[in-house]
């Protein structure tokens, strides 16, 4: 398979993106790492805040399944910073 272009919307912003890229991918290259789990609190700092879903054409993605989503043309990413409290 060749290493085309494919456009998607990432965070409400068109992009052009290797075909090959998967959301764990496309998410740290946009400076959004996996999310840590409760033994590796160094990861816990990103450039957009400590935590965060990610969702594929309005679909929540687990975070374990980061790796296996391979982006398709067309695709909307949508990053959503979680806030806890109470």
């Amino acid at each position: 398979m060749s290493n085309l272009l494919i456009k998607i919307v990432f965070n409400g912003e068109l992009k052009s993106v290797s075909s090959k890229l998967t959301l764990l991918q496309i998410l740290e290259q946009e400076g959004y790492p996996i999310p840590p789990d409760s033994m590796d609190a160094e990861r816990d700092e990103t450039e957009h805040g400590k935590r965060y879903i990610a969702a594929v054409n309005q679909r929540i993605i687990s975070a374990d399944d980061y790796w296996q989503i391979q982006l398709q043309p067309n695709d909307t990413i949508d990053v959503l910073g979680v806030i806890t409290g109470g």
